[in-house]
């Protein structure tokens, strides 16, 4: 790790990449870091994820302690270093533990801004400047050699997506990467709660952190309803399963919620003109 963040400051200094340690980051970077990602299965809110990776953290890592308050609306995460850290190594470690937190909280799917409040430890003061432009909360000298990272609320009890490839079976993801509004952030939770419960408006209230009442005002407010995203989740979903001609299509209804396969069978002929079996032998040809 040492050695890589060595590497990592030769190149910024090389580059004038003040920011490095921010840019490193991508929207995959924690699904990819083995045991870590590991953990991002596993977890199912920002929360989780990171309370199990302040939990973990002192088996793959010598050098930094990581905790999560339990502050129930809009928790703090901080990163601690040892004082014979390497200063320049450690404004590159702040700026990618800032990155993380940030994807982490990303992965909800709910657009605006996430981290409420950064403060960064006295010795790191020089960072702040490379750390404002990739973020618009407020930033402060902290009294102590603690990175301090507060989520803004309700984000951190919200429902992670999967990772990205997972959500690309569902054929889901990559339209509603490119909008990234209430809508499809909303579907992507309803797709969610399919594998694993029945859709209601009252859960996707209560996962978005916030009313029934607010909930439903914010969907006419972006023009749908609840149940008018429940069945374009389920045509989306329903359409790539029959086109990679996977599973029986009464396995396929009742993943989807209905009641039995005729049920099934009414919705896709609505959706597409043609009954289940005729629509996977043109999919599949």
């Amino acid at each position: 790790m040492l050695a890589a963040l060595s590497f990592l400051h030769r190149v910024a200094r090389a580059e004038g990449a003040s920011d490095l340690g921010l840019r490193v980051i991508s929207s995959d970077s924690f699904w990819e870091l083995g045991r870590l990602g590991q953990l991002a299965v596993a977890a199912k809110t920002p929360r989780d994820l990171l309370t199990l990776v302040s939990l973990a953290s002192p088996r793959f890592c010598t050098h930094q302690r990581i905790s999560i308050d339990s502050h129930p609306d809009a928790p703090t995460v901080r990163f601690r270093l040892p004082e014979s850290f390497d200063k320049d190594a450690a404004h590159l470690t702040h700026q990618y533990n800032l990155g993380m937190v940030a994807s982490i909280c990303r992965a909800t799917g709910f657009p605006g801004r996430h981290i409420a409040r950064i403060r960064v430890p006295t010795d790191a003061r020089g960072s702040v400047d490379a750390i404002r432009p990739w973020f618009d909360c407020p930033i402060e000298i902290a009294t102590s050699s603690t990175l301090d990272v507060k989520i803004e609320p309700g984000i951190a009890d919200c429902l992670l997506l999967r990772h990205p490839s997972m959500a690309q079976e569902r054929g889901v993801w990559l339209p509603l990467r490119e909008e990234l509004d209430f809508r499809s952030s909303a579907m992507l939770l309803i797709g969610d709660m399919l594998a694993d419960e029945t859709p209601t408006v009252g859960r996707l209230a209560e996962m978005s952190g916030m009313s029934q009442r607010t909930m439903q005002r914010r969907l006419e407010a972006s023009g749908t309803s609840f149940s008018a995203l429940l069945d374009e989740v389920r045509r989306n979903a329903a359409i790539s399963a029959l086109a990679s001609g996977d599973g029986s299509l009464s396995d396929l209804a009742a993943g989807l919620g209905y009641a039995g396969q005729s049920c099934l069978t009414r919705a896709v002929r609505r959706w597409m003109g043609a009954p289940p079996r005729e629509l996977r032998e043109r999919l599949a040809s």
